[in-house]
């Protein structure tokens, strides 16, 4: 008979801290499944509480299920948006807002302009804070709970010439969008939920 000591090493040393990484499947979530025992003194006295953390009741170790964080810009030519169509997925052929994940040591800022930079070739200046929505981002099986941050930025009309993806696979074409009301919002077909939140906070802002 074969011992499951490597199996139970991997589901109790590899899963939770892989999980912080974005590598568990949605389904893999339930608690039983991720967890036979504390990772930290082994014994079976591990939860999950408040949808937020693992604690174990006999050494106190905390384990917290944290989000990923993703900047994107509403990049703006006179009433026009400037949106990107997605070269893949999740949201392929949807229309989304230049941007993507924040790399470690990187902040959001940077992270917004490196990739509007790399989805449609133009450098954005002057970016501005706009607000932020909770969002899930499904990839390959695994889904991301996500915090996405957006930012605003104005381009002059010159600017559309030097529309050029560094990343090809991302993007598969770009819509250039006049808006003129949240009506005009709402009908654009985008991947995510949190870019349309986002352009309607934007929207009652212009156009109060």
């Amino acid at each position: 008979m074969q011992s499951n000591e490597g199996s139970d090493f991997f589901a109790v040393f590899f899963y939770p801290y892989s999980f912080l990484y974005g590598i568990i499947r949605e389904e893999d979530l339930a608690m039983k499944k991720l967890f036979k025992v504390c990772p930290s003194c082994g014994n079976k006295t591990i939860s999950f509480e408040e949808g937020k953390k693992w604690t174990c009741a006999f050494c106190n170790f905390e384990l917290y299920f944290n989000v990923a964080t993703s900047a994107s810009i509403i990049l703006l030519v006179g009433n026009a948006l400037v949106l990107v169509r997605r070269g893949k997925e999740p949201g392929k052929g949807l229309l989304s807002l230049p941007g993507g994940f924040v790399d470690p040591g990187e902040s959001a800022e940077n992270a917004a302009i490196r990739e509007c930079i790399e989805e449609t070739g133009i450098t954005p200046c002057q970016i501005r804070y706009l607000c932020s929505f909770p969002n899930e981002y499904q990839h390959k099986n695994i889904v991301y709970q996500t915090c996405d941050l957006f930012f605003t930025a104005n381009c002059a009309y010159d600017i559309l010439t030097k529309l050029s993806p560094v990343d090809t696979e991302e993007v598969s074409a770009y819509e250039l969008v006049e808006i003129n009301s949240t009506q005009d919002i709402e009908k654009l077909p985008l991947a995510f939920s949190s870019a349309k939140e986002a352009l309607l906070v934007w929207a009652a802002k212009r156009f109060k």
